[in-house]
């Protein structure tokens, strides 16, 4: 207990009827002073300790005479203990009690409260990225005590994360089909909130693109056959026609991308191909060609 006791008696003087004297002052209970008056804040969801105390050396009850304690917490009727986890963010108000085990010991009460901090909680999920494209994506923070500080390993060449607001920018220089990525997020509050969190980054590759830049004039009545390419994007490549049609007597293989036949007719076509690749969700790219049909 404290070296520092406070004490305070109240003196009842009263004036004897017998012989007109004085009686010997009576002394009541003395008021006990509860510490602290001011209680640490707890975190949601944490385990949370706090002991109170008075400045006697004896025994005392303690109780909560008015309000309650945060859901989650009790508290220890012999030795004064607020402990427990709490199960809501908020601050709650109540009276403490303090009564000794004997008259002369004396009691004490003491209005305090205890704030509960939100449990500090963080999205790690970021959006998809692409090679050599701008990218620009932030976590996403709830809870704790502004402001955050944050902190981000295992990013990749081209990007920057800035520490204040969480936010990766910049153009990836490589492509993956997931980094493993280290968040980590401070929060400014007492008791200060670190979370940790693994998060996944995930770069594609360039979108896919036509390559063919024209294809070959043909003879009528004479087989013709070219194939169409692409490059970049995620192979296997589905071709399509999406605007015109072919020469007559000519078809396009949509798997292989390949235009075949013998042409029938003498004319000038044009027709846009659409060459689509496997990614989630998938990359197109068209281009126009104009091929002539000679007798």
């Amino acid at each position: 207990m404290r070296a520092n006791r406070l004490r305070r008696y109240v003196l009842a003087p009263y004036i004897g009827i017998m012989g007109c004297g004085l009686l010997p002052p009576v002394a009541v209970s003395p008021e006990l002073a509860i510490e602290p008056s001011f209680l640490s804040a707890a975190v949601e969801g944490d385990f949370y300790e706090q002991r109170l105390d008075v400045d006697t050396d004896e025994t005392v009850a303690w109780s909560v005479a008015e309000g309650e304690l945060p859901i989650g917490l009790s508290l220890d009727t012999d030795t004064g203990t607020i402990s427990g986890v709490p199960e809501e963010a908020g601050t709650t108000e109540f009276l403490i009690s303090a009564v000794g085990d004997v008259a002369s010991t004396g009691r004490g009460r003491a209005s305090l409260a205890i704030t509960v901090i939100e449990r500090l909680t963080l999205d790690p999920i970021l959006d998809v990225g692409r090679i050599n494209e701008s990218y620009a994506d932030s976590f996403s923070v709830d809870g704790g005590i502004e402001p955050y500080t944050f902190a981000l390993i295992g990013l990749p060449g081209g990007l920057d994360f800035d520490g204040s607001t969480a936010t990766i920018s910049g153009a990836p220089a490589i492509a993956s089909s997931g980094l493993q990525l280290e968040v980590t997020v401070s929060d400014s509050g007492d008791p200060q909130q670190i979370l940790t969190e693994q998060t996944v980054l995930v770069i594609r590759p360039r979108p896919v693109a036509v390559s063919t830049m024209s294809v070959p004039d043909g003879r009528l009545h004479v087989g013709y056959s070219v194939r169409l390419d692409a490059i970049d994007g995620e192979p296997p490549y589905t071709w399509a026609i999406i605007a015109g049609v072919l020469p007559d007597g000519l078809l396009l293989n949509l798997s292989a991308g390949v235009i075949s036949g013998i042409p029938t007719s003498v004319q000038t076509a044009t027709f846009v191909i659409e060459v689509t690749d496997s990614e989630s969700p998938p990359t197109t790219d068209s281009m126009e060609f104009t091929p002539e049909i000679a007798p």
